[in-house]
C-alpha cells in the first residue's frame, strides 16, 4: 500500500503559515493565529499537494481504546485516503505561553506536549503512521534545547535541533513522580496521574522551519516502540 508523499505539503503548509504570522504582526489586535488556523492551513497545503480530497479527512474521532480513562479523548485528524493510500493520525499543538513567562508555566506546558505525544503513539487506529504538528514560539524551543531542566535529567527532550530523534521512556517517566523538582512535568505528562506511560516512544524529526521572529514549525514522526 502507498504512502501519502507529504514533500510538498510541509513545504507550502510552512509557506502559509510564515505569511499568516507575518499579518498577524502587521494587523495586530484581534487578529490573531489559532490552534484552527494551524489545521486548516495544514489541510489546505494537503488538498493542494498531497492529492487529497475534503472526504478523506476525518475529524475528533475516538481512536484511544476502551479504557474508562480514555473514553472521551479525541484525536484531532484521521486522513484515511478514499484511493487506498496508507491512512495517516495526526496531532496538532499550537504552545503558547502568553503573558504568563514563569518557569513553572514552561514546565506544565511541556509536560502536555508529552501527554499527547503517548496518546498518539498509543491510540487504537489504523493508522500506523502518526504524525505530531508542533508550532511553538521561541521561549518554548529555548526552553527544551536548553538542556536544564530538572525532569530532562531523566527524560530525553523533543528532538528540535541537532539531534532527530529521542526516544522517550515510559519508565524514565513513571519514575519522575517522586522525584524532586518534577512534579509539575509528571502531572502534566500524565494527566495528574490519569493516563499512564506504559511503553517507548520514538519521536523522529521530519521537518522544522522558522516561521517567523518568534514562531517555529516542527512536524514529528511518533512510534511506539515495541
Amino acid at each position: 500500500m502507498e504512502s501519502i508523499d507529504f514533500t510538498g505539503v510541509y513545504e507550502t503548509f510552512a509557506d502559509a503559515l510564515t505569511k499568516r504570522f507575518a499579518e498577524q504582526k502587521k494587523r495586530g489586535g484581534d487578529f490573531r493565529v489559532a490552534e484552527d488556523t494551524i489545521r486548516y492551513f495544514f489541510f489546505d497545503a494537503a488538498v493542494q499537494k498531497g492529492g487529497l480530497k475534503a472526504s478523506d479527512f476525518w475529524l475528533e474521532g475516538h481512536f484511544f481504546g476502551k479504557e474508562e480513562s480514555r473514553k472521551n479523548l479525541e484525536l484531532d485528524a484521521l486522513i484515511q485516503p478514499e484511493d487506498g493510500r496508507k491512512p495517516v493520525a495526526i496531532e496538532f499543538k499550537y504552545d503558547r505561553l502568553g503573558e504568563n513567562t514563569d518557569s513553572e508555566a514552561k514546565t506544565r506546558n511541556a509536560g502536555k506536549i508529552y501527554k499527547d505525544l503517548n496518546r498518539l503513539a498509543s491510540l487504537s487506529s489504523p493508522a500506523k503512521e502518526r504524525l505530531f504538528v508542533y508550532v511553538t514560539e521561541a521561549r518554548m524551543k529555548n526552553y527544551f534545547s536548553g538542556g536544564n531542566t530538572q525532569w530532562g535529567k531523566s527524560v530525553a527532550t523533543l528532538p528540535l535541533e541537532c539531534e532527530t530523534t529521542a526516544v522517550i521512556s515510559a519508565k524514565a517517566v513513571r519514575e519522575l513522580k517522586d522525584k524532586d523538582g518534577c512534579g509539575t512535568f509528571y502531572n502534566g505528562a500524565t494527566d495528574d496521574g490519569r493516563f499512564a506511560f506504559e511503553q517507548d516512544i520514538s519521536v523522529t524529526r521530519l521537518f522544522s522551519h522558522e516561521c517567523g521572529e518568534n514562531e517555529f514549525l516542527y512536524i514529528f514522526k511518533v512510534e511506539q516502540r515495541v
